[in-house]
């Protein structure tokens, strides 16, 4: 009569092989997790910068060609240019809430915009 069954060898042997695939597995899956957040959050940006476009088309005379304008995203929010939802950072679930800084650049006679934490 035959053993049936599998010894403590062939069992550590399996434990081993499945510890080597996942010490190779997991770090790709965390940095393509963490890579995807950052291209989440960069797009993010652009549409919070394609929404201060807009808005700048059609207020572009209250913002001064000397000095760097900031206006705030609730100003953009409440302009009705996005959603509250529309804005949250990937990385941490919350709500973005910087600002969209204006300056004007003489070279090309137009506004830059960008977004930063703080209107500095």
């Amino acid at each position: 009569m035959g053993k049936k069954g599998f010894t403590l060898t062939e069992l550590l042997a399996v434990i081993v092989i499945l510890s080597v695939i996942s010490l190779i597995v997991v770090p790709v899956v965390v940095n393509v997790i963490s890579s995807s957040k950052d291209i989440a959050y960069e797009q993010q940006i652009k549409f919070i910068v394609g929404s201060a476009n807009n808005w700048l088309t059609e207020n572009a005379v209250l913002l001064s060609k000397t000095e760097k304008n900031c206006i705030t995203l609730s100003t953009l929010k409440e302009s009705g240019y996005f959603n509250s939802s529309d804005i949250k950072d990937p990385k941490t679930g919350e709500n973005l809430n910087g600002f969209v800084i204006f300056t004007y650049n003489d070279e090309y006679n137009q506004f830059d915009i960008s977004y930063a934490d703080t209107c500095e």
